[in-house]
């Protein structure tokens, strides 16, 4: 015979206890407590609103007028509150009830705040004036609370406002978190379906992107408005496709959301799929009957931004369903080839160059892909750009590049050439100078530190008899100096002038620099 275990009752009661607990905070942090006004008689705990300069006590109420739900004070079964600069009232209405309410005038938690009503776009929150002796609850918008007393309509910037002991979902919280109930209260609630966070974003644009699909289902239902763009120009649409959420770019396209719409950056959302490597989001756009024809300009964009991202994938099928120009340039002269280097992305790079696009496309700057990679320090972008393109050591490029790395400190790159084989005492065509004096007059110590490791020239002048050491002391790059002389540097050769290291030091006031040649025996 099996044995039969039973949970101890007073352990059952505490976990039945807990459950329940747990239950009603959740229910409690969904909504206010608004309920209807029914026989003249004011609920069991009904918030007090304030009252009447004749002792009269007032709640707080809200009632539905043209179309929005504003709050006002209950007082002998109507409640009355502004419109239109004048005080209004009616018999059909809801009360606020409930214990854990407070005003406050001062820190004022706008995510705790009381919401009565909403036209859509922003929210209406229970507030009260003081004002000739009584208290009078109203709707606060816009910085303003709108009440009524003596019969009139009134509006202050001096009120309090109405808030909850407990954490409240906002219509905002709700979707950002996912909860369909919550979200379904806070409508309920009256609040703005349309309302905006601090960058702009709406309830539809946070559920779009974060993928919550009865959210979004939920707010095209209560008719969100689907083409409002945030601070950045950017759609519901533009988020959904831009992380790939294609079920609900499609629901939002068929519910008529503008494909075409282009965000500050030029951005449609088709762009934004390709930008973040959304390869099937990219093909439902480039099939979807609801979209109809990408123009060429799109498609090219589109292009360069997943190339700039180093979305291969994208670029096979733009490739494979577009017959795009992968020559297209932006407005900086980037092609699909610049954008990848300069960004590092050596796969896409790879990609690209198997195509046979140009390797030596120049931006409006003159600048070639190696120049950017070099430029971002890519060092394996580097290495597939000279095995690709077939570069030899003593190649200009290869050159050029020497000189650049040096001069930005790009460690990476200056790596990959010297062990390329690249002529470490490579000339600047305009001035003569080498990558070692570059490195030194910009006071990069680890850089000379390695060009020096890699023999090149110490004692090598420029076209105007400047050495590294010389540059280095005139604009005071004093740890460099010294690596330089520990290295073995003459210091006492002259330029064209005739002034020395230590001559330069002195003539510019470098102290620090002065000593040190001092201190090494230099010669002025």
């Amino acid at each position: 015979m099996k044995k039969q275990f039973f949970l101890p009752k007073t352990r059952f009661c505490f976990l039945f206890v807990l459950l329940i607990s747990f239950a009603g905070q959740t229910l409690a942090q969904t909504n206010f407590d608004w309920v209807r006004f029914r026989n003249g008689k004011v609920p069991d705990k009904a918030v007090r609103g304030g009252g009447e300069p004749d002792q009269r006590e007032s709640y707080v109420c809200r009632a539905n007028y043209g179309g929005s739900l504003v709050s006002g004070k209950l007082i002998d079964d109507r409640c009355y509150f502004y419109h239109d600069r004048r005080e209004r009232s009616s018999t059909r209405f809801e009360v606020l009830i409930g214990e854990k309410y407070y005003w406050t005038e001062r820190n004022v938690n706008y995510d705790r705040a009381v919401v009565s009503g909403s036209d859509r776009d922003r929210n209406f929150y229970v507030c009260r004036v003081s004002d000739r002796g009584g208290q009078y609850p109203g709707y606060l918008e816009s910085g303003r609370c709108y009440y009524s007393a003596g019969g009139r309509g009134e509006s202050s910037r001096d009120f309090e406002v109405l808030q909850s002991e407990e954490y409240l979902y906002t219509l905002l919280t709700a979707a950002e978190r996912g909860n369909y109930q919550a979200l379904r209260d806070a409508l309920r609630d009256g609040q703005a379906i349309n309302q905006r966070n601090s960058s702009g974003r709406t309830a539809l644009m946070i559920a779009s992107e974060k993928g919550h699909l009865n959210i979004v289902r939920e707010l095209l239902y209560q008719r969100a408005s689907v083409d409002l763009t945030d601070d950045r120009g950017n759609t519901a649409l533009m988020y959904a496709a831009s992380v790939g959420q294609t079920e609900i770019a499609g629901l939002l396209i068929r519910e008529g959301a503008n494909v075409n719409t282009r965000n500050n950056d030029g951005e449609t959302a088709f762009i934004l799929a390709a930008s973040g490597g959304q390869s099937r989001m990219v093909e439902d756009f480039l099939r979807n009957e609801y979209v109809g024809r990408i123009d060429r300009f799109d498609l090219e964009s589109a292009f360069r931004a997943a190339a700039s991202g180093g979305h291969s994938n994208v670029l096979q099928i733009l490739f494979n369903e577009t017959g795009v120009d992968p020559e297209s340039r932006d407005r900086s002269g980037r092609t699909a080839l610049l954008l990848a280097a300069s960004n590092n992305k050596p796969e896409t790079v790879e990609f690209l160059l198997r195509r046979n696009v140009d390797i030596g496309a120049r931006d409006n700057r003159e600048n070639t892909a190696f120049d950017l990679a070099v430029g971002s320090d890519a060092e394996r972008v580097l290495r597939v750009l000279a095995d690709l393109g077939g570069f030899k050591k003593d190649d200009p490029q290869m050159e050029k590049g020497m000189l650049a790395a040096a001069l930005l400190d790009k460690r990476d790159s200056l790596k990959f050439l010297i062990g390329y084989g690249v002529l470490v005492d490579a000339r600047d065509a305009s001035n003569g100078s080498t990558p070692l004096m570059l490195a030194a007059g910009e006071g990069h110590d680890e850089t000379t530190e390695l060009l020096i490791r890699a023999g090149a020239g110490l004692d090598l002048q420029n076209d105007l008899g400047e050495t590294a050491a010389i540059l280095a002391a005139a604009k005071s790059k004093n740890n460099t100096l010294k690596e330089l002389i520990k290295a073995g540097a003459d210091i006492n050769l002259r330029d064209e002038t005739g002034r020395t290291a230590l001559g330069w030091a002195v003539f510019n006031k470098h102290k620090d620099t002065r000593k040190t040649l001092e201190k090494a025996g230099a010669k002025q």
